[in-house]
């Protein structure tokens, strides 16, 4: 059996609505995922402010794979497609391997993307 492959996903996004909005709706969004989200899923968090333009969000999957089923998961949810309108996207940074579905999806928001695949060094307890 072939070990899972973590991915983590770092992002910058302008807000498009005011910060307040914003923060109702990705709420929402997240205790969703936290609840109905795929299991390898294993963390979203948002980092922001009130008086904020800008959002930055960190999301972490155990297992690389599972990024397109998630995809296709929230991609019929209103509370998603509610939230890809109060954002664009400014800048992403994908560490691990992203898989060449997941990559095309994510290319549609026009965001400048880097990658960094190639683990070095590091562990994870």
């Amino acid at each position: 059996m072939t070990p899972a492959t973590p991915l983590t996903l770092v992002e910058e996004l302008e807000l498009l609505v005011p910060f307040a909005e914003f923060a109702a709706a990705a709420q929402a969004l997240l205790q969703r995922l936290e609840a109905e989200g795929v299991r390898a899923l294993a963390s979203m968090q948002l980092y922001g402010a009130a008086d904020a333009t800008r959002v930055g969000l960190i999301i972490r999957f155990s297992d690389s794979s599972a990024v397109m089923e998630h995809v296709r998961m929230i991609s019929g949810w209103d509370d998603f497609r509610r939230f890809a309108t109060m954002i664009r996207l400014l800048d992403m940074r994908i560490f691990g391997t992203l898989d060449p579905g997941a990559e095309a999806w994510i290319r549609q928001f026009n965001g400048p993307l880097q990658k960094f695949e190639t683990r070095v060094a590091g562990f994870t307890r």
